[in-house]
Formats: C-alpha cells, sequence, structure tokens
C-alpha cells in the first residue's frame, strides 16, 4: 500500500512474479509464458500506462483475440504470497515487430480509467448548473461511469460550474491545484485526495536496496514570492493573496530551500497571477501557496531505480542514503515504472524535493 515500509521485510526478494488477466479471465500457461516483459508507469495526475511485451515466434499471438483494441487489462506485480494490484486499464495501442532475423515480438500497451476521464466532456450541465467541488468531481466520475473516493473538502467553499461541452482535464487540473489535491484511479474508481503527508517512508541505501541514482540541483524554477489578484464585484475592492518563503513545507525539516538559497543571494524571484478567478482573499491566498510549493518542488531532482517494490507509486515518500550531506534525505516520489522481465523485477523512479541539506 503506498506509504507502506516496503523495505526488504517480509518479501522473498528472490522470487519475483506477475499476473496479468484479460477481460476477466487468467491466461492460459502458454500465453503467460510467452510475455516477457511487462511494465507499469505511474506520474502524478496523468494516466497510467501499461505495456506487455510478446513473444511472437511463432506467429501466433499477433493475431489472437485477447489482445485486441480495448479489451481490460489488470496486471499484478510482486513476489511469492504478496502480489500487488498495480493496473486496470483497456488496451489503445498495439505494435508487431517482424525484424531481419530474430524472433517476431509484439508489444501490447493500454492506459488505466483516468485516461477516460481526462478525454471527456460534459454533455450536460453538472448538477443544476451549480455543484460544490465534491460534488463536481463526483459528478465527473459518474459521467466516466466510476466509483469515486473523495477527501474531505471544506463545506465553505466557492460555488463552480460544469457546463455542457467543458473538458474534464483542464477542469480537474485547475480544481487540484487550487486546493493543492491529487486524483487518480485505481480500478474503476477515481480518487480526488489531499497531498500526502510525509510519513510512511521507504529507505532505501545506495550500494544496498538503491541500485543507482542520478541526482540534480538547480534554483531555474525557484521563486521567492506569489501574489494571487482579483477583484471582488460586489464590494468593488481588489482581492490578493501572497505566499512568501515561510509558507513553503520544507520536504527535508530544517534543510534550505531553494527560496533561502535566492533570498541569501539578493535575488528576488516574484509571480503575479491574475487569470485565475478566486472569491475570497483566504482562497487567493491558498492559491499563491499551492503555486509558489509547486514551483520550489523541484529544488533537487533525481533519475533512480531499487529492487522491486510494488508498494511504491507517486507521492509517496522515499529517505535516500550514502548519498553525503546534500543529496541524502527525504525525497518524493514523482514518477514511477515497475518493470518485470528475464532481468528480474526492477522499479525505477523520479524524485523531487525542495529543500536540501546544504554544506556548511
Amino acid at each position: 500500500m503506498p506509504g507502506t515500509d516496503v523495505a526488504p521485510i517480509n518479501l522473498d526478494f528472490y522470487v519475483p512474479v506477475f499476473e496479468v488477466t484479460i477481460n476477466g479471465k487468467g491466461l492460459q500457461a502458454d500465453i503467460s509464458k510467452a510475455i516477457i516483459d511487462v511494465s507499469v508507469s505511474e506520474s502524478l495526475n496523468q494516466a497510467s500506462r501499461f505495456n506487455l511485451t510478446v513473444n511472437n515466434q511463432s506467429l501466433k499471438w499477433h493475431d489472437h483475440p485477447l489482445f485486441k483494441i480495448g479489451n481490460e487489462v489488470a496486471i499484478k506485480l510482486g513476489y511469492v504470497n504478496n502480489l500487488r494490484d498495480m493496473i486496470l486499464g483497456k488496451i489503445k495501442d498495439v505494435q508487431v515487430s517482424f525484424p531481419a532475423s530474430g524472433a517476431s515480438t509484439l508489444r501490447v500497451s493500454g492506459l488505466d480509467f483516468l485516461d477516460e476521464v481526462l478525454r471527456g466532456h460534459a454533455k450536460k450541465t453538472y448538477p443544476l448548473e451549480e455543484a460544490s467541488y465534491s460534488e463536481a468531481v463526483d459528478a465527473i466520475a459518474g459521467a466516466s461511469k466510476l466509483q469515486s473516493k473523495i477527501d474531505p473538502i471544506p463545506d465553505k467553499q466557492p460555488k463552480i460550474f460544469i457546463r455542457k461541452g467543458d473538458a474534464f482535464k483542464p477542469f480537474m487540473d485547475d480544481l487540484a491545484r487550487r486546493l493543492d489535491f491529487r486524483f487518480y484511479t485505481r480500478g474503476r474508481t477515481l480518487h480526488f485526495r489531499k497531498r500526502k503527508a510525509q510519513s510512511g517512508i521507504v529507505t532505501l541505501t545506495w550500494g544496498k536496496n538503491l541500485i543507482q541514482f542520478t541526482p540534480h540541483l538547480s534554483l531555474n524554477h525557484q521563486l521567492t514570492k506569489v501574489e494571487v489578484r482579483g477583484y471582488n464585484p460586489t464590494t468593488k475592492e481588489p482581492i490578493i493573496g501572497v505566499a512568501t518563503s515561510g509558507d513553503i513545507e520544507k520536504t527535508e525539516s530544517g534543510g534550505t530551500s531553494g527560496s533561502d538559497m535566492l533570498q541569501a543571494a539578493k535575488t528576488e524571484r516574484v509571480k503575479v497571477i491574475t487569470n485565475r478567478p478566486v472569491f475570497t482573499k483566504a482562497e487567493a491566498e491558498k492559491i499563491a501557496k499551492a503555486e509558489l510549493n509547486k514551483a520550489n518542488a523541484e529544488l533537487v531532482t533525481g533519475d533512480g531505480s531499487c529492487v522491486g517494490l510494488p508498494g511504491l507509486r507517486p507521492d509517496d515518500y522515499v529517505e535516500l542514503e550514502g548519498l553525503g550531506q546534500r543529496f541524502s534525505g527525504k525525497y518524493q516520489v514523482a514518477s514511477v515504472t515497475h518493470t518485470f522481465n528475464n532481468s528480474g523485477y526492477i522499479t525505477s523512479f523520479n524524485l523531487k524535493r525542495n529543500s536540501s541539506n546544504e554544506p556548511a
């Protein structure tokens, strides 16, 4: 489960396994053995993708009805007696290789049900021309024939509109930014939830269970201040929300943020937002804080890989050790890919953090 410490305890890392079902049915042994590569890729607020590579040496699989566009695919990954549901989605793409030499291969790719949400448009106005935030997300899930699971949202939120013809993707993106929420699907349920607390850390140590990691520290996108400016048509007064360095929720407690580094160098970088509708000062401040945290989220980024960890998902946190003072510490998972093939089970990832333990 996300956030659970899945470092090498209670798992047999010597016996990785996968399980694929198509249209609700398990694969026969000959088809399952023909699958030579399985991968599942996930990123924040984006549809998750799966890829299956099938040995097509006998030319018996590329026309097989199991691999038709639109078929539902469920994938589990993990270890003996500890398999985890990774994705449920539909086949979107089929590619066959007929090389000049060597075996033919079939590549089957697909996306989870978030893809259908993000491609959707409102066929009517939901509901009765006005909706609270929770009602809006629930209506989008219903229009996409999904269940919904929504974290509590404060009641004192302005009403919003979903009009007929509105695209769901920009609406969901804006709502997630406004509330600092995340959205994804698990099976046939659309989740809309608060940003995960910095807990439940997986510890990865270079030279042990952290296979490799390449960090990069950059101030290119860091900000020292965000202002959100709006206008109250009733009172005829401006609405201004401000966020500064002190509003950054640092990944590394006591660490140095990019904003701190800029200010130490006597550099100011201010972003002013005027094109976002706001209704109250409190809402403007909340948006400003979310935008500042988003802009400063990638002070340090890095790509790495470790022994296969099926519980590691986007928005989780990991603790990296053995990388020195500057690059050791806590990171947030931005994206993750789980790959199972003849080389075993590997989890690769992109990590980010908004603070660093800078050397004295």
